[in-house]
């Protein structure tokens, strides 16, 4: 993977069952998968698990919300 790949990857794009990462948007405007190497899958759960536990102090402080000017209305009637 390139490093700027390495940047842009969401949650979404790491599938730790299949031990795999979708790399979007590539030099080719594709995507593509490669393999989750085994020895970083821990390191990478842990950050991840680091991560949502800020985010859920973020929340109970009030904080988190991100203004989307051009997003769909946050109406349940969508879901």
């Amino acid at each position: 993977m390139r490093l700027l790949e390495c940047l842009h990857l969401c949650v979404k794009d790491v599938d730790f069952e299949r031990r795999q990462i979708t790399v979007r948007d590539t030099k080719g405007n594709e995507d593509r998968i490669t393999m989750l190497p085994k020895q970083l899958m821990p390191i990478l759960q842990e950050h991840l698990r680091h991560v949502k536990q800020l985010y859920e102090a973020d929340l109970q402080a009030g904080c988190g919300a991100v203004y989307l000017p051009y997003a769909l209305p946050a109406d349940d009637t969508l879901r």
